[in-house]
């Protein structure tokens, strides 16, 4: 379960495995091993390293729950945002401001 949820992550973000593993320091056969989930128990550090690049908590990384729609959604955000020249840092801020115009909302109701 673990693996098909880091290749979803990760294709939903527009990264192949090669980039993956560039970015990450994390050698593609072992990528390729823990999305086919050959390799079930990967370290802290590894996870933290693709987490990073795949810009989640490892938490997020290893969680049950697959809200793969929310992710999706969340990639496109992120692309659309990179091309109009939005940094990740204002990306976070633009969250948070989501955030709060989603419960102000439901305070309103």
């Amino acid at each position: 379960m673990f693996g098909r949820r880091l290749k979803e992550l990760r294709e939903n973000r527009g990264l192949s495995l090669s980039e993956l593993a560039m970015k990450s320091g994390v050698a593609k056969s072992y990528l390729s091993n823990m999305e086919r989930d050959k390799m079930t128990n990967p370290s802290l550090e590894v996870l933290t390293k693709i987490a990073a690049v795949l810009d989640i908590t490892p938490q997020i990384l290893i969680s049950q729950d697959r809200d793969v729609e929310k992710d999706k959604a969340q990639a496109a955000l992120e692309r659309l945002a990179q091309a109009e020249g939005i940094h990740q840092d204002q990306l976070k801020e633009y969250k948070e401001l989501i955030e709060f115009i989603k419960w102000r909302s439901s305070k309103k109701e």
